[in-house]
């Protein structure tokens, strides 16, 4: 029972939160989240208001750009990635939306 008392607790805080976050102006709010796996693969999710243009780039442990791209994207996306042709390190992820910059790092196997 407790748990349950708990999990809702959570549950409401983390609802009025993210009511509260939109309330102020709903077209500057977006969300990404980085989910790393492992063999060189990562997803990089977003959730926004409407279509909108994101750039994604990954730049390697010299600050050398590896990859880039421009997504029109609908109000939400899932993208793949799979850097395991490139050399085993440690990667920067950057994820530019209208509103905000987004920066994550990925290590890829063990430093040569």
């Amino acid at each position: 029972m407790k748990k349950l008392v708990v999990l809702f607790f959570v549950l409401a805080v983390s609802g009025i939160v993210s009511l509260a976050g939109g309330v102020d102006d709903p077209e500057k709010n977006s969300t990404v989240a980085v989910m790393k796996g492992s063999n060189g693969r990562l997803k990089v999710f977003y959730k926004g208001n409407g279509a909108t243009f994101i750039k994604i780039s990954i730049f390697d442990e010299s600050n050398n750009l590896r990859f880039n791209e421009r997504i029109k994207a609908k109000p939400d996306f899932v993208r793949p990635y799979d850097l395991s042709d490139l050399k085993k390190g440690t990667y920067k992820i950057v994820v530019e939306t209208p509103d905000k910059t987004y920066v994550d790092s990925y290590t890829y196997g063990e430093k040569p």
